[in-house]
């Protein structure tokens, strides 16, 4: 039997607490998300000479509240040439920053509150280095932000609720941080959000319902936290979702039945809580799913026979729980399925 270990990061696959090389691993999930949310406005290589002196002023004031000096690249930082020459900066052809792109590059410090003043930045990358602190109340202040990926730091506080403003975002990834308080419910707010990952934090609190409104939404983690209450049943909604990662957490009830309405979903992945009740058979309609992890909760009753419709399942862990009755025979005619789980149950066969 193949037992898995923990992960939920960006682009990870299936359950391995680190992600193998970065480059190759981080390089991966910038193409996924740019193929998603498409290049935004292009980059000029060309400096307008009324570019604002806000934008500038901006930089370097993250350039010194994160050790630009440090930095692995700084190439024209700090310095007297264009911003469409320094390192991660594209721009429009305006001159306008619209691009911080300083993944693993050594940032360490903190986000200073003055990168709220890029009012036209659309991406903003800072993850994968080792910023302290809180997130700026201030980054609620970019209109047009469609990326906001600040992953794998060492950020700490609460996920503000002026990011509850940015209208146009379509990534929130704050995953693999120390960040507590509880998720704010004005990210609800978001309607173009394609991916939310706040996994491997801190958090407290309930999933909030409002995040059932996202209609847009592709991808939800909220994985290896301390969120409490029930999973919602609005999440039933999010017709689009391709990804749903909830495990490790301290989630209590059932399992709601309208996770049944998640046509395309691919991953569902709920193990190591605390819930109760039976297994739907409404998760037999999910004729997408490749991974069904529900275990190590206290469910109980039989497997509903529907799971045998899964034809594209390749995973399914249903291990320490309370189930009972026959092993099913249709889980034998999965011909994708390459690892099952079952042992620490009741069943018979």
């Amino acid at each position: 039997m193949v037992r898995k270990s923990i992960n939920d990061g960006f682009g990870s696959t299936d359950h391995q607490l680190t992600v193998g090389s970065f480059p190759t691993t981080h390089h991966r999930q910038q193409q996924r998300l740019r193929r998603r949310i498409g290049r935004g406005t292009p980059t000029c290589s060309v400096i307008s000479s009324t570019m604002p002196q806000t934008d500038r002023d901006a930089l370097v004031a993250l350039y010194d509240a994160a050790g630009g000096f440090n930095w692995k690249n700084n190439g024209n930082w700090n310095a007297d040439a264009d911003l469409s020459k320094w390192h991660g900066i594209n721009i429009n052809d305006q001159g306008r920053v619209v691009e911080v792109h300083l993944a693993a590059n050594n940032l360490q410090g903190s986000i200073p509150e003055a990168l709220g003043a890029l009012s036209k930045l659309e991406r903003l990358w800072l993850s994968h280095n080792q910023l302290t602190g809180t997130i700026p109340e201030t980054l609620g202040e970019l209109s047009a932000l469609v990326v906001l990926h600040l992953g794998r730091n060492q950020l700490t506080g609460n996920i503000p609720e002026e990011l509850g403003a940015l209208s146009k975002l379509r990534v929130l990834a704050l995953y693999n941080n120390q960040l507590t308080g509880e998720i704010p419910a004005r990210l609800g707010q978001l309607c173009n959000l394609q991916d939310i990952s706040l996994a491997h934090n801190k958090l407290r609190g309930s999933i909030p319902e409002v995040l059932g409104t996202l209609s847009n939404l592709r991808e939800l983690r909220l994985s290896d936290n301390q969120l409490t209450g029930c999973i919602p049943k609005e999440l039933g909604a999010l017709t689009k979702l391709e990804l749903l990662t909830l495990y490790v957490n301290v989630l209590t009830g059932i399992i709601p039945p309208e996770l049944g309405n998640l046509g395309v979903l691919r991953d569902l992945r709920l193990f190591k809580n605390m819930l109760t009740g039976s297994i739907p058979a409404s998760l037999g309609q999910l004729r997408n799913l490749e991974k069904l992890d529900l275990s190590d909760n206290r469910l109980d009753g039989g497997i509903p026979m529907s799971l045998g419709q899964l034809d594209k399942l390749q995973r399914l862990y249903l291990n320490q729980n309370m189930l009972s009755g026959p092993i099913l025979k249709e889980l034998g005619d999965l011909r994708a399925l390459t690892h099952l789980g079952l042992y620490e149950n009741d069943l018979i066969g």
